[in-house]
């Protein structure tokens, strides 16, 4: 029988059909809360700290700004050429944002077009 892949809360594990023990698992979601910004005042085109999201395909980002702005999620493979992806979020004035995308790239980071105050939180998992 082939291995199959149990799937937990934080991880998924692969587990031999015949003995249940584990051949290989994923490690939990990366990213804290505020690893982006955290009640960071951003400068017109301001880039966050990027996330190093090797081994995850799925990025999330969310959080708050004080004034409006458009934010990008930006990706990187080598973590300083980087790219604009067609992940964006308009907000018209302060408010909240989520956005969500699935990439290979291994780094990824928010771009700010305006000046705010931000708070936001990238997770892979």
């Amino acid at each position: 029988m082939p291995p199959f892949v149990r799937i937990g809360t934080q991880k998924v594990i692969i587990v031999d059909a015949q003995t249940g023990d584990p051949i290989a698992q994923t490690p939990p979601q990366t990213g804290s809360q505020g690893n982006a910004w955290n009640g960071a005042s951003v400068g017109a085109d301001g880039n966050s700290p990027s996330v190093d999201k090797q081994g995850y395909t799925t990025v999330s980002a969310f959080g708050t700004v004080s004034a409006a702005t458009t934010l990008t999620l930006q990706v990187s493979q080598n973590n300083s050429s980087w790219y604009d992806t067609d992940s964006t979020v308009n907000l018209a004035g302060a408010g909240d944002f989520h956005l969500s995308v699935v990439t290979a790239a291994r780094y990824v980071r928010l771009n700010s077009s305006a000046a705010a105050t931000i708070t936001a939180t990238i997770v892979a998992g």
